[in-house]
C-alpha cells in the first residue's frame, strides 16, 4: 500500500484530492497518520479525516489509520478504519470506543514494544556503545548489523542524558495504557492483528516480532490469542485472508516447525528450526547469518 501525505490543517478537498492520487496511482489502500497536536487541534484535523475515509469508502479502498490518541482514534473509525495500526495509548479505552470498533469491524494492531526502542537506542548512544539486538535466530543481515556497531562512535547529542528519564517515563505510561486497552479491547472481541512498526529504532524487521507476541501475552492475551492475531489476525488486516494466515487447502504454505509448544507460552516461537516457504524446507542453520539463497529455480519449483 502506498500513501500520500495530506496537511490535516487544509479543508476536506486536500484529503479528497489525496485519496483520489492514491487511486490513479493503483494504491491497493489509503493510509492516514493521524497525529493531533496543540497547534493541530482534533477540532481542525477531523473534517479531512472523515473526507478522507469518505473517498476511499467511494474509491473502493480500506482504509488505514494511525492513531495513538482515544479522540483520534474514534474519529478514524468513525471515517471508516479498516485498520488501526497503532494501540491507544493517552488513556483507557471507553464503551463508546469498544461499540464503534465492534459495529465498523476495524482491527486494532497494539504495536506494544516499538516505543521502547527509542530510550534503548538512546541508553547506547550515551554510553557509546552498541545496543543488544534481539535476534534469537541469527537472521539480522550484515548491513544491519554494521550500523548497530556504529551507534557506538555517535558522539551523543547534548542534554541526551537529561532527557533519557523523561522519555523513559513516557514510554512506560505509554505501556501501561497500552497494555490494558489491548487486553479490554480483546476481551471484548475486537479482532486482533500483531504488528510491530518495524523500521523504528531497534524494532529490526523479522526478529521484534518475538518480543511483541510475548508483550501481548503479558498484556493478559492468551498463547492461543496472540497466535491467532499474528496469523489470521495478520493475513486478514492486509486483506489476504484467502491467501495465507490459516492452514487450509489451497492456501500459501508457508509454515515454521518450532522445538517448543507455542499454545503454551508463545516464547517457543524463539525456537524455530524449520521453515516451510513455498514448498522448500529450509534449517535454522540455513537461516542463520545471511545463509540462505531462494533461488527462481527454487520458487518456480514450489508454485509448480
Amino acid at each position: 500500500a502506498l500513501h500520500q501525505v495530506v496537511d490535516a490543517r487544509n479543508d476536506h478537498q486536500a484529503a479528497r484530492a489525496g485519496v483520489a492520487y492514491l487511486k490513479s496511482i493503483g494504491s491497493d489502500a489509503v493510509k492516514v497518520w493521524y497525529i493531533v497536536r496543540p497547534d493541530v487541534p482534533l477540532e481542525k484535523t477531523a473534517p479531512a479525516v472523515l473526507a478522507a475515509g469518505d473517498e476511499a469508502r467511494k474509491a473502493g479502498l480500506p482504509l488505514i489509520v494511525h492513531a495513538t490518541g482515544l479522540a483520534e482514534a474514534k474519529v478514524a473509525v468513525r471515517a471508516g478504519a479498516k485498520l488501526l495500526v497503532h494501540g491507544v495509548i493517552d488513556q483507557p479505552v471507553d464503551e463508546e470506543f469498544i461499540r464503534l470498533m465492534r459495529a465498523a469491524g476495524t482491527i486494532y494492531c497494539p504495536t506494544l514494544t516499538v516505543f521502547s526502542g527509542y530510550v534503548r537506542l538512546a541508553e547506547a548512544i550515551r554510553d557509546r556503545r552498541e545496543p543488544a539486538t534481539d535476534d534469537p535466530n541469527r537472521c539480522v543481515d550484515a548491513g544491519t548489523q554494521s550500523k548497530l556497531r556504529e551507534t557506538a562512535r555517535i558522539p551523543p547529542p547534548e542534554g541526551l542524558s537529561d532527557r533519557i528519564p523523561e522519555r523513559r517515563k513516557r514510554v512506560e505510561g505509554a505501556a501501561k495504557n497500552g497494555n490494558a486497552n489491548l487486553k479490554r479491547l480483546s476481551d471484548a472481541g475486537i479482532p486482533i492483528a500483531m504488528g510491530t512498526d518495524a523500521g523504528n529504532p531497534l524494532t529490526l524487521h523479522g526478529p521484534s516480532v518475538y518480543a511483541e507476541m510475548e508483550a501481548m501475552q503479558k498484556a493478559g492475551m492468551t498463547p492461543m490469542q496472540v497466535l491467532v492475531s499474528s496469523t489470521r489476525g495478520g493475513s486478514t488486516a492486509m486483506g489476504r485472508s484467502k491467501d495465507f494466515g490459516t492452514i487450509e487447502k489451497g492456501k500459501v504454505a508457508d509454515l515454521l516447525v518450532v522445538a517448543g509448544d507455542p499454545t503454551k507460552d508463545v516464547a517457543n516461537l524463539r525456537k524455530v528450526r524449520y521453515v516451510v516457504r513455498g514448498g522448500v524446507v529450509r534449517s535454522i542453520e540455513e537461516l542463520a547469518e545471511g545463509k540462505l539463497r531462494y533461488t527462481v529455480k527454487e520458487k518456480q519449483k514450489s508454485l509448480a
